[in-house]
């Protein structure tokens, strides 16, 4: 029940390169010089961050701040005590404050494949989210995000959920309903019938045992589009 530091994702990024065995040492890179690739799955379990009084890393993805100060995160070699990557970090005591909380449902996703325009060599994955209830009953799961004065905007879901909880109210129950789902933190949204526009409202409320009066302590409100 007292303020927190803010949150990032954290991402490694490396390039994978051979070397020719001829004199000179030609460097090869993988599909090419400007591409990086996403290890953070397979080095999450050897980092860590330098001074931990400043910051902890949470299940090698999620970096909090714990008190001001400057400290690194490394990724360590599972061979040896080397560091092979480390990325400064810089935790400051400005305060800042939720300014909007951004929402989206979400009933479906898709995927299209199609040829790289710069490597022929690679593929590129294109993901997209559909907010659209198309048949009665059927089901949609909430996206959010927090946007802090800073401009930062962070996902909502990095932060511990026993410090908030998420209500879910829809503005009009003939287009849709909603409810708890038990699992999960998150409510789910339930078509209803023929409608759409901002019909549902989203609120981030301090966690009860923090409720320091009988009226809800509301954090941010949000509203999300069907």
């Amino acid at each position: 029940c007292t303020l927190q530091y803010q949150h990032a994702m954290v991402r490694v990024l490396t390039q994978f390169v051979a070397e020719s065995s001829e004199l000179g040492g030609h460097l090869s890179y993988l599909l090419g010089s400007e591409w990086q690739f996403d290890i953070t799955h397979l080095v999450a379990d050897f980092m860590k961050v330098e001074e931990p009084r400043v910051a902890k890393l949470q299940e090698g993805r999620v970096l909090a701040g714990r008190e001001q100060g400057i400290t690194t995160v490394q990724v360590l070699s599972p061979l040896s005590d080397s560091i092979l990557a480390e990325k400064t970090v810089i935790v400051l005591d400005d305060r800042v404050t939720i300014t909007d909380l951004g929402v989206q449902l979400v009933s479906g996703l898709s995927v299209s494949l199609q040829s790289s325009k710069g490597n022929k060599r690679a593929m590129v994955a294109t993901t997209s989210a559909y907010d659209i209830l198309r048949t009665p009953k059927q089901e949609a799961v909430v996206s959010a995000w927090v946007l802090f004065s800073d401009g930062s905007v962070t996902p909502l879901d990095i932060y511990d959920s026993k410090d908030f909880s998420i209500s879910i109210t829809s503005l009009d129950e003939m287009v849709v309903s909603s409810h708890q789902n038990l699992q999960s933190l998150w409510p789910v949204v339930v078509a209803e019938g023929d409608g759409q526009g901002p019909l549902i409202k989203i609120e981030m409320v301090i966690s009860e045992p923090c409720q320091k009066t009988k009226r809800k302590s509301v954090l941010a409100v949000g509203k999300g589009n069907v």
